[in-house]
């Protein structure tokens, strides 16, 4: 076989690997830059989503209000504003339909579609290098304000730079790829010509030659680099050729002694196997011993497990026994004290009824001794108020009003024949609030009458009521929305309250004292949250507790309230006109048509919501209308107040319909407009009370 090297060969091959090795470099060049430039330019539109989201979010709470408000000249500044941001392009506005309400900059579709909407249902949505436009990005998100949609807005962003960017990476790969491929071979080719390939032409002649059997031929390379040394090798090479020669003569004579030795070494190797067989034979062994410890041991420990999970679920049990045997305890406790109180409360009205039947016997005057009974059935709507304030159903009955003389009449009463004092600082522009009058009565009350019970020897009540504004970002100490507020602080000097304590005292039945039954504290704590305030505390032991109050401002017209007392020294108003009772205890329509009966009006009666109707539509069609209709929202096993009222609406829209119930945190009572009724007047009511509501209704 020839195995002689062509000279075209050897400089194909050099010429080859030069061109190989460029382009291949050329590419891992090309794919750094690429992915280095697609980074940038990534990085570029994540910056770009960035700003866009950014400048939604500093401006979606005013965008929101202007569009609930339908403030379109504010939402038009709005817009502009946005435009004027560097690099914003447009700007539009769409309502919660996909509709567009306002634009500004670049043209916008006049409808979103329905899978543009979908979408961005779920989350914001950021899309680079449109299809109408190249050079442009856009930003689309939902208006969303307290989990209430009110609309879409899209901001177009001009990202013509960040192209520019794409066609100057462009423009230097492909630069880059051609100076690789093209340049830079030729110049290499030129120089491993000059310095590589002749030269080692030149030797190849030569080995050509000893190849032939012509030893100690000498070739002449003057380069003093690699190849002058391979030429110097060469040489040494050719004179170590020829000495060897002449040695190897002499080698083949020690080649059967060479023999001997190596199948000496052979033997010694398959000893060394065996050996080695052996040894792994034992290791195998111990593994399965080994196996075979784990296993026991695993079953052991899943034993354990098990044995321990079973103590871990009666212990359980057991917690959860005792949790209830807790509450039982504790329910019995409550219904000890509302007894107790009720008691109390029917000791008062039967006493002061037999009072007044002895008195009516002789002629004497009885109605002071009806005034106390008054005040104790006032009493005992107070206690089922508290009941139904505290339950989850107990929504307050709002109006509002300024509680300076509620908080002075409140703090006066509650620490009456007590030995300790009070002061007051409070605001004199105190902002109005819009509460109930009954419910704020009791968390005072509740407070106070803890500060006094905390100070037996004595001592005075700092009471302060102030107006404060909380703001966006800052309101760390409370979790209250940003707006207006008052607050009011009760102050002690007493024991105090213990760090252990301190975070219990708002829960239902904990109490410290020993005939408490745990419900005062629980009770404020829930009228406050069903106003949307907060209420907090801040104690040391032995340096007294201080109570804060937060109610919200309201801007609504202040409601002129009117006490008990009050209401029972002035005299009801007359008035004229027809009224339908509608209740399904007969003795509650005959007393109320005899109030009414003294205040002027005439009345007819009806069981339920359809004898109501029905006597309703009578009168009307007789042309004897009623002036109002006195509803009670609950009738067993009949149409109650709530549908009745909506049936009259439907027969005369101008109906003037009052809502009265026993249940006076019911919902309805709360927001008695929002179901249709013009009036609402709680379970028991005063004479007073009734004639006051009749004439804001007619």
């Amino acid at each position: 076989m020839d195995k002689r090297i062509k000279t075209i060969s050897l400089g194909f091959k050099i010429n080859t690997i030069i061109l190989t090795t460029c382009l291949l470099f050329a590419l891992v060049c090309s794919c750094v830059l690429y992915f280095t430039g697609t980074k940038i330019l990534a990085k570029k539109y994540d910056e770009n989503n960035t700003l866009l989201s950014v400048i939604f979010e500093q401006n979606r709470e005013d965008i929101a209000n202007e569009i609930f408000a339908e403030q379109r000249m504010t939402l038009q500044e709005s817009l502009k504003d946005i435009l004027g941001v560097k690099g914003i392009a447009g700007v539009g506005v769409y309502d919660k339909k996909g509709i567009l309400i306002l634009s500004k900059g670049t043209n916008f579709i006049e409808r979103l579609s329905e899978n543009e909407m979908h979408s961005l249902e779920e989350t914001a949505v950021f899309k680079k290098r449109l299809k109408t436009n190249k050079n442009m990005t856009s930003y689309s998100s939902m208006i969303k304000v307290i989990g209430e949609q009110l609309g879409y807005m899209k901001i177009y962003y001009d990202s013509k730079s960040i192209n520019e960017q794409l066609n100057h990476v462009v423009i230097v790969l492909i630069t880059f790829f051609i100076v690789l491929t093209i340049f830079i071979p030729l110049l290499l080719n030129a120089l491993l010509s000059r310095f590589i390939i002749k030269p080692v032409l030149t030797l190849k002649q030569s080995m050509e030659k000893l190849d032939n059997g012509i030893l100690g031929i000498k070739v002449d390379l003057s380069a003093r680099d690699e190849i002058g040394e391979m030429g110097a090798v060469f040489n040494k090479m050719s004179d170590t050729l020829l000495e060897n020669n002449t040695a190897l003569k002499g080698a083949v004579q020690t080649e059967a002694e060479y023999a001997l030795k190596l199948v000496t070494a052979n033997r010694e190797l398959k000893r060394v196997n065996v050996e080695i067989e052996k040894s792994n034979n034992a290791l195998a062994q111990l593994n399965v011993d080994l196996e075979k410890k784990v296993k026991k041991r695993t079953t052991a420990l899943m034993e354990s497990n098990a044995s321990l999970q079973r103590e871990m679920d009666a212990k359980e049990k057991m917690q959860e026994d005792l949790i209830r045997v807790e509450k039982l305890e504790s329910t019995a406790l409550l219904a000890g004290g509302i007894a107790h109180d009720f008691n109390n409360i029917l000791s008062i009205i039967i006493g002061n009824i037999s009072l007044a039947q002895m008195d009516a016997e002789k002629g004497k005057n009885i109605s002071k001794i009806l005034m106390d009974t008054e005040k104790s059935c006032f009493r005992a709507r107070d206690l089922t108020k508290q009941l139904l304030t505290f339950s989850k159903g107990g929504a307050p009955v709002k109006k509002t009003m300024q509680v300076t003389e509620l908080i002075k009449e409140t703090v006066v009463f509650a620490l009456r024949g007590s030995n300790v004092g009070y002061y007051f600082s409070i605001t004199p522009d105190l902002f109005p609030v819009n509460v109930d009058e009954g419910q704020i009565n009791q968390v005072i009350s509740n407070i106070v009458i803890n500060a006094g019970h905390a100070m037996p020897e004595g001592g005075t009540v700092m009471v302060a009521a102030e107006n404060i504004t909380i703001e966006l970002k800052k309101n760390f100490s409370t979790p209250l929305f940003p707006g207006s507020y008052i607050r009011i602080s009760i102050q002690d000097t007493g024991t105090g309250i213990s760090k252990k304590n301190l975070q219990s005292i708002f829960d239902p039945y904990f109490t410290t004292k020993p005939t408490g039954s745990g419900l005062g504290l629980a009770t404020a704590h829930s009228i406050i949250e069903k106003h949307e305030g907060f209420i907090n505390v801040h104690s040391q032991e032995a340096m007294g507790t201080i109570f804060n109050i937060y109610l919200p401002a309201s801007l609504e017209k202040i409601h002129q309230s009117i006490t008990h007392t009050t209401a029972a020294m002035e005299k009801p108003s007359q008035g004229r006109g027809k009224i339908l009772i509608m209740d399904d205890e007969e003795m509650i329509r005959t007393v109320v048509g005899e109030l009414l009966k003294h205040l002027g009006y005439e009345s007819d009666v009806a069981e339920d919501g359809v004898e109501a109707c029905k006597k309703y539509l009578e009168a009307m069609t007789k042309k004897e209308n009623f002036s109002a209709v006195i509803m009670d929202l609950t009738i067993p096993g009949g149409m109650g107040g709530k549908e009745a009222v909506q049936h009259i609406l439907n027969i005369d829209p101008q109906a003037k319909v009052i809502v009265s119930s026993g249940f006076s945190t019911d919902p309805v009572m709360a927001d008695y407009k929002s179901y249709g009724f013009s009036g609402v007047v709680a379970k028991p009511f005063m004479v007073q009370e009734l004639s006051a509501v009749l004439n804001e209704v007619l």
